[in-house]
Formats: structure tokens, C-alpha cells, sequence
């Protein structure tokens, strides 16, 4: 898992997009050393809740993890039962309203990376070259509408089916990262070509699918191999079909690689 939890900051289209409206390379550097700070910090609470909720459990304060799940539809139901009942009210209010307001902000961003995606880079540059400015914006509204109803009937259906479908979706995006590295990380030869960077990522999600889900489509192994998570072993598959097939494929122009590569090198290295 902290192997699979590596890719959420490279991979992720909303905090792609961050990275691309930077005004300087220093600007990236020092979002990268807030972030390092920022993420390593708010995961260090979360820890101390589930020893604490692990603490009370056993001690017969709060009902088992079984019986959390049954009657909220998830084991993270731990923390608002924890905090109701050994906190004062106004603190859990304040608590909660930061968490939800936490939530939606970052909701945005996935909603709006979606519709810029899907608008931009599928339905203007595949369908429609042509299409109106006004009639884009309709149809990313159209998109953000849509995603957030299905996300709004998946969260009420089944609570606990969110953390699945992040789990899920942070192991897609994980399938990204060679490509990233390969845009990102000037090497002396080009070891990544485009139908490696795309037979790789095809071949990585449906790893991730098949290995995810293998009871439901019929397969004979259990989910997630050996305790490996299953975007793991995609992305393992992933980095392997991607340099067999870009050995036998060609590179792409040189006049791309000194572009995107020689700005690199010279606002990371000033070479």
C-alpha cells in the first residue's frame, strides 16, 4: 500500500493540472516540498484514531468492527462514534464542517479534471474540432452534473463503497506514471515510445480490473495476489509490455524530446 500510495500525487489529473499552472519552476519545487510536509502530516492523526479506536474496542467502550460496519456500511463510522462520545459537541461540529469542507473542495477539483478531460481532450479534439466555446462549457456543466448524481447514488447506496471506488481509481491513475517518468526525467535515450507509454496503460487497467475483481468476471485466483495490491502488479505489467513493445516501435521526433526535455534540464538544472 505504500508502495501503491506513491502514484496519487503524480497521476492525479486535478493535481496534474496544479503542477501545469505554475507560474516558475520554483514555484513546483516549493509545492513539492509543502506537499512532501503537508500529506506526510495529516496522515499521522488518522493513525493515532484507528490505535485509539482499537484501544476502546477491545476494552468493550465502543461495539466491534463487525457491527460498526453492519449498521454504518464502514469501519471509518469509528471516528464520529469515537468523537460523539468523548467529545463536546461544538468541538465535533467544528470537526466535521473542516471534514466536509475538506471533501467537497477536493470533489471539485475531481469534477472539474473530469469535465476539462473529457470536453477538451475527447470530445473537442476527437469529435468535434469545431465546436463552439459556449457549446463546450454546456457540455462540461452537462458532465459535472452527471459524475457528481452518480457519485451522490453510489455514496447513499453503500457509505462504505467510497473507499473502494478511491482505492480503485488511485490504482487506474497509478498506470500513469510511466509515462509521466518518462516525460518527466530527461534520460540520454528515449525508452518510452507512445505505443509502449499505450499499450502499457491499457494493459495495466485491465490488470488492475481483472485483479480486482477476479470472482466476478470468473477467474480462479483471489483479488489482490500474494497481499500485492492489484495496481501494483498493473503497474509491474504496465513497465514491462511498455519497453518490449517500444524497442520494436519508433521513438517519437527528436525535435519533441529536445523541446519538452531541454526546457526541463534547463529550469531544473540551468543546462
Amino acid at each position: 500500500m505504500f508502495l501503491f500510495s506513491l502514484g496519487l500525487m503524480v497521476t492525479m489529473q486535478h493535481l496534474q493540472m496544479k503542477f501545469y499552472s505554475a507560474k516558475d519552476p520554483p514555484t513546483i519545487k516549493w509545492s513539492g516540498l509543502a506537499n512532501s510536509v503537508y500529506l506526510s502530516a495529516i496522515y499521522i492523526p488518522p493513525v493515532l484514531t484507528g490505535l485509539t479506536a482499537a484501544l476502546l474496542i477491545h476494552r468493550g467502550a465502543l461495539p466491534p468492527v463487525s457491527e460498526i460496519v453492519a449498521r454504518y456500511g464502514t469501519s471509518d463510522a469509528v471516528l464520529p462514534l469515537v468523537s460523539l462520545q468523548y467529545a463536546p459537541a461544538l468541538l465535533v461540529g467544528l470537526l466535521f464542517a473542516g471534514a466536509v469542507a475538506a471533501a467537497t473542495s477536493t470533489k471539485d477539483n475531481f469534477l472539474m479534471a473530469t469535465a476539462v478531460v473529457l470536453t477538451r481532450d475527447l470530445y473537442q479534439r476527437t469529435m468535434r474540432p469545431k465546436v463552439t466555446e459556449p457549446q463546450l462549457i454546456l457540455f462540461s456543466r452537462i458532465i459535472i452534473v452527471a459524475f457528481g448524481l452518480v457519485g451522490w447514488y453510489l455514496a447513499i447506496l453503500r457509505p462504505g463503497l467510497i473507499f473502494d471506488l478511491v482505492a480503485l481509481a488511485v490504482a487506474g491513475t497509478l498506470q500513469f506514471i510511466p509515462s509521466v517518468m518518462a516525460v518527466v526525467f530527461p534520460t540520454r535515450k528515449v525508452w518510452l515510445t507512445s505505443a509502449g507509454a499505450i499499450t502499457g496503460t491499457i494493459l495495466g487497467v485491465l490488470t488492475v480490473v481483472l485483479l480486482t475483481f477476479p470472482a466476478r468476471l470468473g477467474l480462479a485466483i483471489g483479488a489482490h495476489p500474494w497481499g500485492l495490491h492489484a495496481g501494483m502488479w498493473g503497474l509491474g505489467l504496465n513497465f514491462l509490455s511498455g519497453l518490449i513493445v517500444s524497442r520494436f516501435t519508433p521513438p517519437p521526433p527528436q525535435e519533441a524530446v529536445d523541446r519538452i526535455h531541454g526546457y526541463l534540464d534547463e529550469a531544473i538544472y540551468g543546462s
